[in-house]
């Protein structure tokens, strides 16, 4: 096996970090309406899989509400991108990762976490 090149390390993790960058600047909608495009599902039955109301899953690709977090685990199971629907609910934090990189931005949660 052939050890990587310092450039070709460099090359490879500017990759990564571009794909990365075009899936985070993906919109919540945008991905979840990729996803049930790809599947063709109705926005009914794609709302049901994600465990919402219609009227839920509406409000959700117009821009007037966040996904459920229970919704979110669902999407990222049947293949949504995850980066979208995660982008700002990730609490920052000083505590190590493990403790509590995934907690939502919810002053409830912070309070019980602190």
């Amino acid at each position: 096996m052939t050890k990587e090149t310092k450039q070709q390390l460099i090359q490879r993790l500017q990759h990564t970090a571009d794909a990365y960058m075009k899936a985070v600047s993906t919109s919540e909608a945008d991905a979840l309406e990729f996803r049930r495009d790809q599947y063709g599902l109705t926005e009914a039955e794609f709302a049901q899989i994600l465990g919402i109301q219609l009227s839920q899953y509406s409000e959700t690709i117009h821009g007037q509400r966040r996904l459920p977090v229970k919704s979110v685990v669902r999407a990222i199971a049947i293949g949504v991108l995850p980066e979208p629907l995660l982008f700002g609910r990730i609490k920052a934090c000083t505590r190590p990762v493990m403790t509590c990189a995934f907690l939502p931005i919810n002053s409830d949660v912070q309070e019980a976490a602190a």
